[in-house]
């Protein structure tokens, strides 16, 4: 704590300061969920944000999905690779949505806007999206069987500045709505993602210019040296050793073998070493979970099962870290087939929920129900337009030690329930039941009552 007491930052101070940044990154949520088009975004709040310091590093995060959020630090990395900083000018936005440098499938489009006050980079404002399609050949372009490279998944965007000035490019929109099933609901969440940049920029731009630039640089050294202190407290309480779990996919495809996970997580000297590389390769389908996607939701259970009760930001990645072999089902060359990813995410949360378990029984959840994201569409007869219907059908948590598990909640990716009502109002489909499914009468309860 040396460092951080030679900052002369006042508690009040930080504490105002901190969560102001976190109600940015909020905020931003807000605007995008409004603003939204697609029934994803602003019904299934599939969708993060996030807010970055000049040098790239997280700083804090709205409170939206955690495979969006694990993986965005590294978008910010790579997309400034490609695009160096000293080239970005007030209102650019840097768009990609590649598998291996983002969120592990073509349908979550990431923004990153620079935040200048004059010609002072301060930061910047991110946010991702799922577009409920980006072409490919299946409406979705999340198909997982039949699929067997990432060629025929859909739209590929390397970085590239999608928006100048405050304003989309005229060419490059029209090339990516001339290759998706339903360009007007795109364009609609594109947009919104600018509008949620524009708030996140206009809001830090007001924190510097209240507190000054040095306070809130100093602000952002210590809000991220407590967060690796604090996580690294928590992970020193956890008894130290290398513990294993293995929990196999059935197949990855009719008459396919399963697909093995196996992980290693080991916890020493404040660090959690989450490593999934005895786990199968890469398979032909599209199913693999490219290295940010794994990151993400390795974080995310590290978090839950150490109880690290401190906002995610950059601070947190420097205590855990994942590792997977390359050309692994966990960290797969380009171009394997990614779309379906998310079908493994409860996968990867209930390994590691394994794992831990030999270390700390007691915060040990069941299995979860599992989850599914159906996207039907085609073409209303009635209308000839093209339609795709996204949807999240949601099952439940696992019993605990000390209570049983809740129904009917997203697990693991934190989403939200898309209502009957705007799946009939906006696609031609009726649903004539939705209820909960009752358990059979002589069925074991997970924890004690």
């Amino acid at each position: 704590m040396t460092r951080m007491a030679q900052r002369n930052v006042d508690p009040v101070t930080l504490t105002v300061v901190w969560n102001s940044s976190v109600s940015i990154a909020d905020e931003m949520g807000g605007a995008l969920r409004r603003t939204a088009f697609s029934e994803a975004v602003r019904e299934g709040e599939d969708f993060s944000t996030g807010l970055f310091d000049r040098q790239g590093r997280l700083i804090a995060q709205g409170n939206f999905t955690p495979g969006h959020l694990g993986a965005m630090t590294y978008v910010v990395q790579n997309v400034l690779n490609y695009i160096p900083p000293e080239t970005l000018r007030p209102g650019d936005m840097l768009a990609t949505n590649d598998a291996y440098l983002g969120g592990g499938h073509f349908p979550d489009m990431f923004l990153v806007a620079p935040i200048f006050e004059d010609e002072t980079l301060l930061g910047y404002a991110v946010n991702t999206a799922h577009h409920v399609d980006m072409g490919g050949a299946q409406p979705g372009s999340e198909a997982v069987q039949g699929v067997r490279d990432a060629f025929a998944e859909g739209l590929r965007v390397l970085p590239m500045r999608l928006v100048r000035g405050g304003e989309f490019d005229s060419d490059l929109p029209r090339m990516i709505l001339g290759n998706v099933r339903v360009p007007e609901k795109v364009r609609g969440d594109l947009l919104a993602q600018r509008n949620a940049n524009h708030v996140g920029t206009q809001r830090f731009r007001k924190l510097f210019a209240h507190y000054g630039e040095e306070l809130i640089e100093n602000v952002i050294e210590d809000i991220l040296d407590r967060s690796e202190a604090r996580g690294r407290e928590l992970i020193r309480a956890l008894p130290g050793g290398t513990y294993s779990f293995e929990d196999p996919l059935d197949d990855y495809g009719p008459g396919t073998p399963p697909v093995d996970i196996r992980v290693d997580i080991t916890l020493k000297d404040g660090i959690a070493t989450v490593d999934f590389s005895r786990s199968s390769d890469a398979v032909p389908a599209g199913i693999n979970s490219y290295i940010n996607y794994t990151r993400a939701y390795a974080s995310f259970a590290m978090r839950i099962f150490a109880k690290i009760d401190v906002p995610n930001n950059a601070g947190i990645e420097r205590v855990v870290k994942l590792v997977a072999r390359e050309g692994s089902f966990f960290n797969p060359r380009y171009p394997a087939a990614g779309g379906g990813r998310a079908s493994v995410q409860v996968r990867i949360f209930d390994t590691i929920n394994g794992a831990v378990a030999k270390a700390v029984p007691e915060r040990a959840m069941g299995a979860f129900t599992h989850w599914a994201n159906p996207k039907l569409g085609g073409v209303d007869p009635e209308t000839g337009k093209r339609w795709i219907m996204y949807d999240l059908v949601l099952g439940g948590f696992g019993g605990r030690s000390d209570k049983d598990g809740a129904e009917a909640l997203c697990p693991v990716f934190n989403c939200a329930n898309v209502p009957v009502e705007v799946h009939e109002t906006n696609n031609p489909v009726r649903i004539h039941r939705l209820e909960l499914i009752a358990a059979p009468r002589n069925s074991c309860r997970c924890s004690r009552a």
